[in-house]
């Protein structure tokens, strides 16, 4: 099961661009919480947790963990670590759009990566993938 974190804005704040280098924490725990009660719930098992190591993430699995009192050691991976937006690393969307100017497409996801490879040079999933 993979599990994307909660919010890290809270309502009426102006999201940025939120990657790697960006460390915030969660501003609400309830979708987390809400995912380990599912777990709970239907009686699902979980024998391992492995998340990127930043807040946000972290703290969704020691959520998870704690509605489903399961004690188990978080296993940090950086291959989860999130997109490196490079200069618009925690920059607003029109800094982003003024920026790219006609090379942002509205409505889909920026610019393409060659060879699927993010800014950090690690490769994709099936480059390295996980045990």
């Amino acid at each position: 099961m993979i599990v994307r974190h909660g919010n890290t804005f809270r309502a009426g704040e102006t999201p940025t661009r939120v990657g790697a280098r960006t460390d915030l924490p969660l501003v609400e725990e309830e979708r987390a919480r809400s995912a380990g009660r599912y777990l709970r719930e239907k009686g699902i098992v979980i024998d391992k947790v492995i998340s990127a190591p930043l807040k946000r993430t972290l703290e969704t699995a020691n959520y998870i963990l704690e509605e489903i009192n399961v004690d188990l050691p978080i296993i940090q991976d950086l291959r989860l670590k999130e997109i490196d937006y490079g200069p618009d690393e925690n920059m607003v969307e029109d800094h982003v759009i003024k920026r790219l100017g006609s090379l942002f497409r509205k409505g889909g996801n920026g610019p393409e990566r060659p060879n699927g490879r993010s800014d950090r040079g690690e490769g994709t999933f099936r480059d390295r993938p996980m045990e």
